[in-house]
């Protein structure tokens, strides 16, 4: 068993179900420990956070990751137990996290490990962060941390996230960036009283339909090369006191925009609250919104990071990657207040937080490679390149 799947194997056997850590990060300290990295931790409320750093200089190349996992569901649908990985014949590793994304973590400290054997000189810092609470709320996670790095004016040149960023062959997608996300919480008031008396009344679910059909057709922007359009997107509506003879007191709306870097977030809730207007509704009198605002968007277009990016998957895999922004948000909303070259690079994602989790054995060496790789185009390529020990 190689010394990358023992390391992976022993972070899938941690039931580090979101915000639990359950020593992977001990785990992964100690070896970084052996390697000369100043280890740091900072653990709040349940979740563990470690900072590792070695090197000296401006130039810091910080890879992001989370050793914590979502729930494995149904035992009795999995091949195996999900918390006792397995490698079967056809070379997939099965267990909850593999891809979503113990792997990753394997591939990026394994890369880091050799570029050190090979390079224990080079002009910069390696660093690591990684958090047990990226699958849960993440308020005491990465953006904890970071939010400590910014008070200690600290500043990081490049970050990679090890998120699975891949469809259909391993590091075929990498995301320069990310859409905002903006969530709203609606209530409409109206008058409540029997459904067959309605002279008196005011029923705040047509109302609030009204309002949601005004809401649905507005183009919010056009979108750009980088960004798809803004897209608006009801996940709950709710009303009514479970009669059929009552008219309620008020109707509840809970939506979603994904924005791009088109639109601004008051630019957004200006263009909402127009649409109330129409209806000659006042805030905190016939309606109130409630604003949460996940991340702004962001996004990496050009520099050292993307250039090495692309070499690194282009000199091991033999293609271009595809550049996107898509998918949810991601930690990188955090790091982008500390640093403007952000890069998502990692596995598969076609069975992330599903039943038998797997990934192939060999995509996570090739990936480590990759990883590798990049290491060594921001650290060395410009003075001395070498394509040192991959096969090591």
């Amino acid at each position: 068993m190689s010394y990358l799947l023992n390391l992976i194997f022993n972070l899938l056997s941690k039931k580090s179900l979101s915000p639990k850590d359950y020593g992977c990060q001990l785990l992964i300290s100690n070896i970084l420990k052996k390697f000369g990295f100043n280890i740091e931790f900072f653990n709040k409320k349940g979740v563990t956070n470690l900072l590792a750093t070695i090197g000296f200089g401006n130039k810091t190349l910080l890879f992001v990751g989370h050793t914590d996992v979502v729930p494995a569901g149904p035992l009795i649908d999995w091949k195996n137990n999900p918390f006792i990985p397995s490698l079967n014949k056809e070379g997939y590793i099965i267990s909850r996290g593999i891809a979503d994304m113990k792997g990753s973590l394997g591939a990026m400290i394994i890369a880091t490990c050799r570029f050190l054997k090979l390079y224990p000189i080079y002009n910069g810092k390696l660093a690591f962060l990684i958090t047990s609470d990226e699958e849960g709320y993440g308020k005491y996670g990465t953006k904890y941390v970071i939010k400590k790095l910014i008070e200690r004016k600290e500043r990081i040149k490049y970050c990679i996230i090890g998120e699975p960023t891949s469809s259909f062959k391993t590091c075929d997608t990498i995301k320069i960036g990310r859409r905002g996300s903006l969530n709203a919480n609606i209530r409409v008031y109206g008058v409540q009283g029997h459904i067959a008396y309605i002279k008196n009344l005011l029923n705040p679910i047509h109302l609030l339909i009204k309002i949601t059909h005004y809401l649905l057709k507005i183009k919010w922007d056009k979108g750009n090369k980088y960004f798809y359009k803004t897209n608006f997107q009801i996940s709950n509506f709710n009303a009514g006191l479970g009669v059929n003879n009552i008219i309620p007191k008020y109707a509840k709306l809970l939506c979603n925009f994904r924005f791009s870097n088109e639109i601004t977030v008051n630019e957004i809730k200006k263009k909402v609250k127009k649409v109330f207007l129409l209806f000659n509704l006042k805030n905190n009198k016939d309606y109130n919104i409630k604003w949460y605002i996940s991340g702004e968007p962001y996004i990496t277009k050009k520099g050292n990071l993307l250039n090495a990016v692309n070499f690194g998957i282009n000199y091991i895999c033999k293609f271009k990657p595809k550049i996107k922004t898509s998918g949810g948000i991601s930690d990188g909303r955090f790091i982008y207040n500390i640093c403007n070259q952000i890069i998502e690079l990692g596995l598969k994602n076609k069975t992330i937080h599903k039943i038998n989790e797997s990934i192939l054995f060999s995509d996570i060496l090739l990936l480590t490679k990759v990883y590798q790789i990049i290491i060594e185009y921001l650290f060395i390529y410009k003075n001395n390149w070498s394509q040192g020990d991959l096969n090591s």
